[in-house]
């Protein structure tokens, strides 16, 4: 058998992936230095992969993708299949193949935590969940399937939990078995010193609605009546049988002479986006929360650049009035004052852009939690 301290458990691509991915890595490489960790990933078919290996070692991380990561053209029966495959091969491998202290589920995959719970209790090995967003629920419309995931939670030796937000809505659980670990950053990923061009840059997940979109493309185009030289380059992708994308799709497709999709673009060229912007954009709001604090906001903040932000619960409790550039959530009117006044003040504004970095180079790094965090996996 293989040993490991830590063993990861998800569906996020590695080590190339998106903000998830980022997330794992911002403290998962620090963890790597003193501890043996192995990143399991389940992740299914993607197109334009940049993860071609199926095992190897990345920043001292063992990974390992329980099928290629590089198949494509799969048909329904077949993703499902896989899916079957997966879950079988994943078991066994834990179960006769791998020995560990302690496993970290990063997915809110009832069957798959199911399998892991039923799995760590039968070797008695330790399992915890890593949670950076109440995904998917609108609070006041699905209270029975929020019940059900808390009560499903609650069966984990402890959770990691990414803001206050999501530490209180966890009522069910001790504190001694929660651990708040806020967003995290890899600071060498901004080491791009470049002019700012004329765009603002927005960077979306699969939830547009959650990242407030529309509020961004429509406080943009009420800038843009006076500004027209500048464009909003967003990218992300869109899902054609979603409400919401159709509606961000719609708008996009009108004003695409200021309004560039980029698609979903490869996380590795991201920061460089970031780095050039003159500003970037995250306006989530009230009446869609998925709670807490979202890793491309911390991202925008290592960057440097000048970040306009909602005024929600979970942002507000980090940041301070000088870190971003604040707006009233569902204020499309508020964001384009807010993107005239970063034009107008340029030295003011880079000193606020300045600010949020220093912010997450001072306080978000793993360095601040590593032995905390190593004990509370108990790994």
């Amino acid at each position: 058998m293989q040993k490991f301290d830590l063993v990861v458990v998800t569906y996020e691509p590695f080590p190339y992936g998106q903000a998830a991915t980022n997330r794992l890595l911002s403290y998962l490489v620090g963890l790597a230095e003193s501890k043996r960790i192995l990143y399991l990933c389940l992740a299914g078919v993607q197109k334009n992969n940049l993860n071609t290996k199926q095992d190897g070692i990345y920043k001292n991380i063992n990974f390992k993708y329980l099928t290629d990561p590089t198949i494509n053209n799969l048909n329904k029966i077949q993703r499902f299949a896989y899916v079957i495959y997966r879950y079988i091969l994943l078991f066994f491998i834990l179960a006769f193949k791998i020995k560990t202290k302690s496993i970290l589920l990063y997915s809110c995959k009832k069957v798959l935590s199911i399998e892991i719970l039923e799995l760590c209790r039968l070797k008695k090995i330790k399992v915890f969940r890593d949670i950076t967003e109440v995904v998917g629920f609108n609070y006041s419309k699905e209270k029975q399937s929020v019940l059900k995931l808390k009560r499903l939670t609650r069966k984990f030796n402890g959770i990691i939990v990414i803001s206050k937000g999501i530490f209180s809505f966890y009522d069910n659980i001790p504190k001694s078995q929660k651990y708040l670990l806020p967003v995290l950053v890899d600071i060498s990923r901004f080491n791009i010193t470049s002019k700012r061009e004329k765009y603002f840059f927005c960077c979306s997940g699969a939830n547009l609605e959650r990242d407030g979109l529309l509020d961004s493309l429509n406080g943009f185009l009420i800038f843009s009546k006076n500004h027209p030289e500048y464009v909003l380059e967003i990218a992300s992708a869109v899902n054609p049988s979603d409400e919401y994308h159709k509606k961000c799709k719609a708008i996009i497709d009108k004003h695409s002479d200021v309004i560039h999709y980029l698609g979903a673009l490869p996380s590795n060229i991201i920061p460089e986006k970031m780095c050039k912007a003159s500003a970037l954009l995250l306006t989530p709001h009230n009446e869609y929360q998925t709670k807490g604090f979202p890793t491309k906001l911390g991202e925008y903040l290592a960057s440097g650049t000048p970040t306009i932000c909602s005024t929600i619960t979970d942002l507000t409790g980090v940041l301070g009035k000088n870190d971003v550039l604040w707006v009233k959530p569902n204020s499309p009117n508020e964001i384009a004052e807010q993107l005239n006044y970063i034009i107008c003040n340029r030295e003011l504004s880079e000193t606020i852009g300045k600010n949020g970095q220093n912010l997450m180079i001072n306080k978000f790094t793993i360095n601040y939690y590593k032995d905390s965090l190593i004990k509370f996996l108990d790994i």
